[in-house]
């Protein structure tokens, strides 16, 4: 991060308030202070900016970041069968969330990128009566921006710019529709 506050002091005795100003690092909220590097690697701080120290020590304070994500809700678009721990039962009258998943803004998602529901392995993960997968979600259940399941990202926020979304700031969301082709006889 950058912008952290100057060091202060304290003097023996006496309580000191910890500066109000917050550091900044793009993808990530500032949290707090940890009073190591291994508790603000697991995300626990001491101290709140503007907090007070009571502590008669020499201390050296460390940034505790949160990073921004994007939640995915990943929606039937009308399945007739979906995998057995979808959140919900599908069926060709619903439209039912089934997953929710997230990306981290600094992850790598080169491996995958969005959830697979047609798995171009063989696996079934969802089907729809009438319809082929398009092994595409959108953003709405006509298409809209169009992710393609089988791709990876170089991070959380490459996902989410590909869907129209930027987490560098603060967090987000977006809904997901598994996309069908109707079958047709030719």
């Amino acid at each position: 991060g950058t912008g952290a506050p100057n060091s202060q002091t304290k003097t023996y005795g006496t309580n000191l308030t910890i500066s109000s100003t917050k550091p900044t690092r793009t993808g990530y909220t500032f949290k707090g202070w940890a009073l190591s590097q291994a508790e603000a690697n697991n995300g626990n701080w001491y101290y709140s900016a503007g907090s007070t120290c009571g502590k008669n020590e020499n201390l050296t304070l460390y940034a505790v970041w949160e990073e921004h994500k994007l939640t995915i809700n990943y929606y039937s678009n009308y399945a007739t069968s979906a995998f057995a721990d979808a959140l919900n039962a599908v069926g060709s009258d619903k439209n039912v969330k089934v997953w929710t998943g997230e990306v981290y803004y600094d992850n790598d998602y080169s491996t995958y990128g969005v959830a697979n529901y047609s798995n171009s392995s063989g696996s079934v993960y969802m089907t729809r009566t009438g319809y082929t997968a398009t092994g595409k979600w959108g953003t709405s259940t006509s298409g809209g921006t169009l992710i393609d399941e089988d791709t990876g990202y170089a991070s959380g926020q490459a996902i989410a710019k590909a869907l129209g979304k930027d987490i560098s700031s603060a967090s987000a969301s977006i809904n997901l529709y598994a996309q069908w082709t109707e079958n047709a006889l030719t």
